[in-house]
């Protein structure tokens, strides 16, 4: 069973509110709806040159697999305000503002490569 198949299985039995992932291995040529249900408002931040820049001692040499994050919840939560931003230095850094209730949340993840020495 492939990681998606895995995921897929995962949100259909259990629906969680909300999921994060780090790793997410998703590319701007792979569409959020490919993975989520369309119940689910995804934000994501992929890899890209600018999180993940070149190696210096290989200049040409960029890893263009893995890396990126993404946030995810259901439509259906009662979520009465939403913001999101994203970061994009040498990491990818990703946060949601959620109001809900009169209670203020901030939900964010994290994900830095290693480096490639």
């Amino acid at each position: 069973m492939t990681k998606v198949l895995e995921l897929q299985g995962y949100i259909f039995t259990n629906k969680p509110d909300i999921i994060i992932i780090n790793e997410s291995w998703l590319k701007s040529s792979i569409p959020s709806s490919d993975i989520f249900p369309a119940s689910y408002d995804v934000r994501r931040l992929d890899r890209s040159a600018l999180t993940h820049p070149s190696d210096p001692l290989e200049p040409k040499r960029f890893r263009a697999n893995g890396g990126g994050v993404l946030i995810a919840h259901r439509e259906d939560i009662g979520i009465s305000s939403y913001r999101f931003r994203k970061f994009s230095g040498q990491a990818e850094l990703l946060s949601i503002f959620i109001t809900n209730n009169n209670t203020n949340f901030c939900i964010s993840t994290f994900y830095r490569a290693r480096t490639l020495r």
